[in-house]
């Protein structure tokens, strides 16, 4: 095994120096492509632009959007010594409050400078008024593709596999973040998990992916693991992805990949573009692993999907789910998806075996002992891909890094705070116990919103609330649960509309389920600590103490209401800017010929209209107007308040007057 990830690219420039590395993607067209030797020139220039402002053992904040500079950027941390910490930029339209997640992430990894691109420059201007603190450290601007190959000699790296790679912040609350720590031989560790699971073939295998690279799927499996084991890696954004998916399937048959993959709603993003475009070139015959992972896998996605991508040469036999985390660098286990699901009170999937290089047990968590085949508990790991620890936080990390068996106090376990079991060599995840949040491929703490909660009404209880997520009929929502005062509370209606304005103003998700229960009655510890699986248990179950619940059936006939109206004002908007008469309501704005501008003029009118503001993302290209106005409708009416009928008709009545916010 080498000693760093930096001799294994070193290694790449030396002996297959003219191979093609990279290519990157854009607007469905290439806009770069590096060998491995000019990757090598690259990263040692950006490594000598570094080692002007930093030292050795430094961290330095990677604030750059997809593509080259990024890549090059992380690159050239590892050459320099410097470790990295990748970051997303904050929306810049809430720039205020999304910014205080990244102050949080510099003041905790001490980042001593902040390497960027041209095209952040805007962000940055944006900081002065609310968060000078990040402009007190010096902003290095990548622009490694400018047209001047860099001239600069091998600069030695002296390193160790022990040596600290990077900081990849995870778990934990906005206020108090949580940076896994990496080093050089969890990297190289995992690569070879991946590398055995996927079996790549020098010069032959191609990696496609979308995935992120500030995420731990998107950087290790997306980009080091093709520069790791020797092949070809074909990167594009996931804002072309979100926006077009059917580019990602096309890039799989133009580059032949082999290895691609992503979360679950990624495979059902694909089958609902499928039967809107025309899909006879794409040929996905070469595609031989197709991850998925990430997120909760359902067997109907990778049924629907592989149903509808057989006739363009899909085999069923590639999906693989697989479980990780960032705590194991990536990958703990995977394989097929041709194991039958553990049959129990829900159905659970199989997410391959565990991969050599792990050992793993599930243990009763209150006992610290295995439990038996078949029987669900917490999962424990250790192995070389399990990281070192958790950034500056001792004791998080003695909790989480070194659990110890009962009458095994020598060997050291991580955590992965998941409940799962294991049958016939398979693990079945069952179960989130750390309670983290997956909201349409987004992370949501339950801590932060149960603060929300708390602080939206006075006649709710401090401490007194619970945030987790159930099945919906098609993805997880959010439910909150929480104790009311009804001496304080005349009417539990405001207390319920004031947490449903609360959380969508705060954390732009609406609430599927509101409940609100009698004082005391929420499910604790002993020590006084939520239990919000026991919660989500009684609430299943009807055993809470209910005092009031949204929705109820007259709620959801007022939403469907408000929705029709909603999305009658959209298809008017729409027709306008289109020129056209007549506007489905059923098909994606992109392919209805929404390009940015477009969208950002419909949303703009949106929010004039009804005083709500919804986001552009990466997703709003896939919405449909059916889609739109449902979600106009949920933070319409969590802004409001439930709308009378009177209301509805004003809605109707009064399509083009903008509405102020309430």
């Amino acid at each position: 095994m080498s000693g760093t990830f930096t001799d294994v690219l070193r290694g790449h420039a030396d002996h297959r120096g003219d191979q093609d590395a990279l290519v990157f993607l854009a607007d469905d067209a290439e806009t770069a492509r590096l060998t491995y030797a000019q990757l090598d020139r690259h990263a040692r220039h950006t490594a000598a632009l570094l080692r002007e402002h930093v030292r050795v053992g430094d961290t330095a904040l990677l604030l750059c959007p997809p593509g080259p500079e990024f890549v090059l950027g992380y690159l050239g941390c590892l050459y320099a010594g410097i470790i990295a910490v990748p970051a997303y930029l904050p929306d810049p339209g809430r720039l205020a409050r999304g910014v205080e997640r990244l102050r949080a992430v510099v003041a905790d990894s001490a980042a001593g400078v902040v390497l960027s691109t041209e095209s952040v420059a805007p962000f940055r201007a944006g900081l002065g008024e609310v968060a000078p603190d990040l402009l007190a450290r010096p902003w290095l601007t990548l622009n490694p593709l400018s047209g001047n190959e860099p001239d600069v000699g091998r600069s030695p790296v002296h390193g160790s596999a022990d040596d600290l790679a990077m900081i990849q912040y995870t778990s934990g609350s906005t206020a108090t973040p949580k940076g896994v720590v990496l080093t050089h031989a969890n990297l190289i560790a995992n690569s070879h998990v991946i590398s055995e699971l996927s079996r790549p073939v020098p010069g032959e295998s191609v990696m496609v992916s979308w995935l992120p690279p500030f995420h731990d799927m998107g950087l290790i499996a997306g980009i080091l693991q093709p520069l790791f084991a020797g092949y070809l890696g074909v990167l594009m954004s996931p804002l072309e992805f979100m926006t077009h998916p059917v580019r990602w399937l096309e890039a799989i048959s133009r580059y032949r990949g082999t290895f691609s993959g992503g979360p679950n709603f990624s495979y059902d993003l694909c089958v609902r573009r499928a039967a809107a475009v025309d899909l006879s070139t794409v040929d996905l015959s070469s595609w031989r692993t197709a991850f998925v992972g990430a997120e909760p896998v359902r067997i109907s996605t990778m049924g629907n999907f592989a149903r509808a991508f057989a006739a363009n040469g899909f085999r069923a036999t590639s999906l693989l789910p697989c479980y990780g985390m960032a705590e194991t660098t990536l990958l703990v286990s995977g394989g097929p998806g041709e194991a039958a699901p553990f049959t129990g009170p829900q159905d659970l999937v199989a997410c391959g075996e565990i991969r050599p290089g792990f050992t793993a047990r599930v243990v009763d968590p209150e006992t610290r002992r295995p439990r038996p085949d078949g029987e669900t508990g917490e999962l424990w790991v250790r192995g070389p891909s399990v990281a070192a620890g958790y950034w500056r936080l001792p004791a998080a990390t003695e909790e989480t890094f070194h659990a110890t068996l009962d009458g095994d106090p020598g060997t050291h376990y991580l955590r992965t705070g998941d409940l799962a079991l294991l049958h016939d060599g398979q693990l079945y995840l069952a179960a989130r116990l750390k309670d983290l949040l997956i909201l349409r491929g987004r992370n949501l703490h339950p801590q932060d919103i149960e603060h929300t909660v708390e602080q939206a009404h006075p006649a709710l209880r401090k401490g007194g609330s619970a945030a987790f997520s159930i099945d919906g009929e098609h993805t997880e929502q959010l439910v909150v649960v929480a104790e009311v005062d009804q001496d304080k509370c005349a009417v539990s209606s405001d207390a319920v509309d004031a947490v449903r304005r609360a959380v969508a103003v705060q954390h732009d998700v609406a609430p599927g389920l509101v409940v609100l229960i009698a004082p005391r009655t929420l499910p604790k510890t002993s020590s006084g600590k939520v239990r919000r699986s026991g919660c989500r248990a009684e609430l299943l179950a009807d055993e809470l103490t209910v005092v009031a619940r949204w929705p109820s059936e007259a709620d959801k006939a007022v939403r469907a209401e408000a929705t029709e109206s909603v999305e009658s004002v959209l298809l008017s908007v729409c027709a306008e800017l289109l020129a056209t008469e007549h506007v489905p309501n059923d098909r994606p704005l992109a392919e209805l010929g929404f390009d940015s501008l477009a969208t950002t003029q419909l949303l703009g009118r949106a929010a004039d209209t009804f005083g709500v503001r919804v986001e552009l993302t990466a997703t709003t290209g896939q919405c449909t107007i059916a889609d739109l106005a449902a979600d106009i409708t949920e933070l319409l009416l969590a802004e409001l308040g439930e709308l009378s009928d009177d209301q509805t008709q004003a809605l109707l009545e009064d399509q083009g007057a903008p509405h102020g916010h309430r």
